[in-house]
């Protein structure tokens, strides 16, 4: 679903998805797409954020409140002419998926596409049943702990990466243990990376775990993308 005022924007982003085969449906103001959601399914929603009635902003906060109570959701790539760092943070932090800046290129795009569709496959990673046990099938509780994890993971990994780099083995062992517990929610290869760091530091080997500190920083950054707007359908596999 294309939501843009904009003739011109909106016939671009058409012709360009449907000699990509896409089935393509238009809206021209936020309320048409807020009715275009609630009447049929979308596979992805492009949403201009300045239209008349509803802005994207409001749109996309009335689609994320609805879907709380149905596990479900909807990919939403915020399409702006403005491109600033903090622009494409306040969109994400509205609860859009993905930023695409105007005027349109095509292969913008389609990488646009391509981060969504890869964020869909590193959902493989995942351990549903673990996570949907831990959060109780509850989609709120389930947004709180993917958030949890996305604002503190990397500043765990930083931690560990400073006790490898300073050979510091009763840190690195804390590091890991803490590391191994909350990981093992999420993906049990992940956690039991961690769980082989905590073994090298507990040995007195250090340096021991720096290939496996790689292994773990590469996978948790596909974690994090594959948390970002999980849903309990998704888990469910439906």
């Amino acid at each position: 679903l294309i939501a843009e005022d904009d003739d011109f924007g909106a016939q671009l982003l058409r012709q360009l998805l449907t000699r990509r085969g896409h089935d393509v449906h238009s809206a021209t103001s936020g309320f048409e797409a807020l009715k275009r959601l609630e009447a049929d399914t979308y596979d992805l929603l492009l949403l201009d954020l300045h239209m008349p009635e509803l802005d994207g902003f409001e749109v996309i906060r009335s689609i994320r409140q609805r879907e709380q109570s149905t596990g479900a959701h909807l990919p939403v790539v915020a399409v702006t002419a403005r491109s600033r760092r903090q622009d494409r943070e306040r969109c994400l932090a509205a609860g859009m998926d993905d930023f695409l800046t105007k005027p349109i290129i095509a292969n913008d795009l389609w990488a646009v596409l391509e981060r969504l569709d890869r964020r869909r496959a590193l959902r493989q990673l995942l351990d549903a049943p673990v996570l949907l046990s831990a959060c109780g099938e509850d989609a709120p509780l389930l947004t709180k702990l993917c958030d949890a994890l996305i604002a503190r993971l990397p500043v765990d990994l930083a931690s560990l990466d400073e006790a490898i780099r300073h050979g510091d083995a009763h840190r690195l062992r804390q590091c890991a243990h803490k590391l191994s517990g909350v990981l093992a929610t999420f993906s049990s290869l992940a956690g039991d990376l961690a769980s082989q760091i905590e073994d090298r530091a507990e040995e007195g080997l250090p340096q021991e775990a720096a290939p496996l500190a790689a292994r773990l920083q590469a996978l948790s950054g596909d974690l994090l993308i594959a948390v970002r707007g999980l849903t309990v359908n998704e888990l469910r596999g439906e």
